[in-house]
This record gives C-alpha cells, sequence and structure tokens, in this order.
C-alpha cells in the first residue's frame, strides 16, 4: 500500500463524523467557523474556506517569525480544489466523500505539509498551540480518521510533556509511572504516524478508537501542575486502553496487502504491546488485588487469557478472548449489581431507554452507574468501554472454534486484552480523579 491509498476497509465505512451538525447545512451563507463548526460531506465548499482559516490561523501563531504557512499548505489548498471538482457541490456526494481516493489523496498532502510545518515551527515555541489547533481543525473537517488521531497524539504527548519531565527528578516511584506516561504517549504518536505516512483518511483508523483518544486529549488538557501517584497511575491507564484501541482498530481494517499485513501487525506489537508493558506489570498487582476482592475469579481469567496467549496452543486466541468477555462480565455484575443500578437510576432521573428492551439491566448501564463516581474520567471510561466491546464482542464470536487463529487475530486479542485491564484500572482505582 503506497502512501494516500486505503484499505477495502473505507468502502465499508462512512466518513466518521463527531455527532454535531454541519454548520453549512444551518448557516445562510454555508460558511464555517474553523474552531467550532463542522463541515458536512454534502458541503466540501465549505472547506475551502475551513483550510483557508487553517493556515490564518497557524499564520498568527508564528507572526513576526519567517514561517509562513500559507505558502507551507499551497499543496493542500490545490488538492482540495481538485476534491471540490471531483467530487461536486451536490448532496448526493455525501455518501462516498469520506472514503474517497481524493479525499485519501487530499489527507497525505495535509498530512505532508503539516509535517512540514511542525519541524520550521519547532524552535518557535507554538508545538501545544499548534498541534492542539491542528487536531480541533482535522476532527472538525476530516472527521474521526488517521488524521485526526495522529494530531490529537501529539497534541496529547505535548500537555503531557510539560509536566511530566519535571518528574525526571522526583522520587523513584513518581518517576517510573511518569516514565511509563511518557512511553505510552511516544509510542501513541509514532504508531499514528506510521499509519498516516500509509492512509491519512479513515481507512485504517476511524472513531472505534478516535472518540476516545479525542476525550482522553481533553483530560490531558487538564493536567496538574503537580500530579500525584493517583493521577499518573491513572493517566497511563486511559493511555494503554486507547493505544490498545488503537492497535485493534488498526488491525480490525480490511487489509488486503499480506506485506501491509505483516508490516502492521509489528508496528502494534512494537508501539502498542512492548510499550506498554512496564505500566502494565507494575499496575498488575494492585488491580488483581480490587477485582478479586470484587469476584475471586476475575484475577484468574485475566491471568489465564495472558497465558493462553503466551503459550499459544490449540484455540489460544479464541480462550483468551473468551477470558476478557467472562472477566467483564463477572466484575461488571458483582460491581453493578441490578438493585443498586436501578436505585441510582431512578435517583438520577435518567432515561427508561438505557434498559434493555425487556427492561433488564445491560452491561453499558452497569458502566454508566460505576463510572458516575470517578469524576473527570467518566466520559472516558464510557466511551474506552463502548469500543472495546464493539471490537471484542465480532472478534470473539468469529475466533469461536478456530484452532489456530492468524498472527493479527492474536496481536488483536493481545491489545484488547490490554484495553480492557487499562479500562478496569480506570473504573476501579481512578474513584475521585
Amino acid at each position: 500500500m503506497t502512501a494516500g491509498s486505503s484499505s477495502s476497509r473505507s468502502s465499508n465505512r462512512p466518513a466518521q463524523r463527531s455527532a454535531a451538525a454541519c454548520r453549512a447545512c444551518s448557516s445562510p451563507s454555508g460558511g464555517a467557523a474553523v474552531s467550532s463548526s463542522r463541515v458536512c460531506a454534502s458541503h466540501p465548499s465549505a472547506t475551502s474556506v475551513a483550510l483557508a482559516g487553517l493556515t490564518g490561523q497557524l499564520e498568527k501563531l508564528v507572526a513576526p517569525q519567517i514561517v509562513y504557512p500559507s505558502q507551507i499548505f499551497r499543496d493542500t489548498i490545490q488538492s482540495w480544489t481538485t476534491v471540490e471538482e471531483q467530487l461536486g457541490l451536490t448532496p448526493e456526494v455525501a455518501h462516498v466523500f469520506g472514503a474517497s481516493p481524493a479525499l485519501s489523496s487530499f489527507a497525505a498532502t495535509l498530512a505532508r505539509d503539516l509535517k512540514t510545518f511542525d519541524v520550521l515551527s519547532s524552535g518557535f515555541m507554538l508545538t501545544q498551540r499548534e498541534r492542539a489547533l491542528t487536531a480541533s481543525w482535522s476532527e472538525d473537517v476530516l472527521g474521526l480518521g488517521a488524521m485526526t488521531s495522529w494530531r490529537t497524539s501529539l497534541a496529547i504527548e505535548s500537555s503531557f510533556a510539560s509536566v511530566l519531565k519535571p518528574l525526571a527528578q522526583a522520587d523513584r516511584l513518581h518517576s517510573a509511572w511518569a516514565d511509563d506516561l511518557l512511553r505510552v504517549t511516544g509510542a501513541q504518536v509514532r504508531l499514528t504516524d506510521w499509519v498516516v505516512s500509509h492512509d491519512a483518511g479513515i481507512g485504517l483508523l476511524g472513531a472505534v478508537s478516535g472518540k476516545p483518544l479525542s476525550l482522553w486529549q481533553d483530560y490531558a488538557d487538564s493536567a496538574p501542575v503537580s500530579p500525584d501517584i493517583q493521577w499518573l497511575r491513572t493517566s497511563t491507564a486511559a493511555g494503554s486502553a486507547g493505544l490498545g484501541l488503537l492497535g485493534a482498530d488498526l488491525l480490525e481494517s480490511d487489509l488486503e496487502d499480506a506485506d501491509l499485513v505483516q508490516a502492521t501487525v509489528h508496528q502494534v506489537e512494537l508501539e502498542v504491546l512492548a510499550a506498554s508493558a512496564p505500566a502494565r506489570l507494575r499496575a498488575a498487582r494492585e488491580l488483581y488485588a480490587r477485582l478479586g476482592a470484587i469476584d475471586p475469579t476475575v484475577p484468574e481469567l485475566l491471568e489465564g487469557a495472558w497465558e493462553d496467549i503466551e503459550r499459544d496452543g490449540r484455540a489460544a486466541a479464541s480462550k483468551a478472548a473468551h477470558c476478557v468477555v467472562e472477566a467483564l462480565d463477572r466484575t461488571l455484575r458483582a460491581a453493578a449489581p441490578d438493585d443498586a443500578v436501578r436505585e441510582w437510576h431512578t435517583r438520577a432521573k435518567r432515561s427508561a431507554r438505557e434498559f434493555g428492551d425487556r427492561g433488564q439491566v445491560t452491561r453499558p448501564l452497569r458502566v454508566r452507574y460505576l463510572a458516575s463516581e470517578i469524576g473527570g474520567t467518566r466520559e472516558l471510561v464510557v466511551a474506552q468501554y463502548e469500543s472495546l466491546t464493539g471490537l471484542l464482542s465480532p472478534l470473539h464470536g468469529r475466533l469461536e472454534g478456530v484452532k489456530h487463529a492468524s498472527t493479527a487475530d492474536v496481536t488483536l486479542v493481545r491489545s484488547l486484552l490490554l484495553t480492557a485491564e487499562g479500562f478496569l484500572t480506570l473504573l476501579f482505582l481512578s474513584t475521585g480523579i
């Protein structure tokens, strides 16, 4: 696969945009304000306005320096003109907009120009503002795909860096957790950068990993000046879970090129599994103790999943996936019993639509009940659970009866196992954060 091309997944995946309405649809002038509006597929001309606005805002950041974004992004602007010519301006093109080769080509050009701007502006102390601006712009205009995940990862890394680097001289435990978090954020940047070099559109990464990543950026932006161990542990768990989702989302793309599949598995093993291992092992003892107090069988299930994967015996991937499903189910049922959830639901005056078709307490509702007590990571925990189960459930079904799973599926199970433990750490070890 060459830069700018997309896998077959893009043909099945619509333009994955956030739920906010397109301002171009409701605005009499059809204009779009870069910092707050969202541009839908049926108004590609609004993107021209947004693109001009982005270069203008970057221009203000570097003025009166010698970098001129309007010149750096000249190819990007020309590429968008081509997109407009190929797609036209009619609503009929909306359903193919996000998956079109023209948009993938545009995203690749934009990625190249952004990298140029990153390099040229690196000495101007603009990194955090510039990355946050481009991440927001990318989500507003391009939706939750590889480009947005890359810029969001860079913004997260910048937000954490100023807080974490001073901890290098702190006590051993603080510095160890800070190192773990920096390792996770760095791996996230490298992985998404690699993805963008192959497909900067929505072919390889989408909303299933992009939504939790965007919420983690909100959390990173509110990082305390002097973080304590609890905050560091919570942040690392959130990062590890999100990193696992990135790896799983990438491995679930419909890769058709055998060499790209092999390269993808290698990248996930390196930047997801290896990068997160120190933090996972550091947190495992306390996490397993907490889960054991909720249900004694859960730590055994998680340990068994890792052991099945390591042994790589018959049906190892299927057994491990089943262990993850069981661990989540048993933990949620024990920690959020029906009566407690119903009482909370009534007291909070929540919608009856949150119950199942037969009025039963669902797993997502149990998660919302438990997440109601954990402060700033509440929305992030819910989003991670939704993405985790959205990936895990079909994988579990697909692997049933499979004696020897592919290397990609084994790596996918390991990524989701990492996500599950990160999610459970957030849910049960981050109260009050």
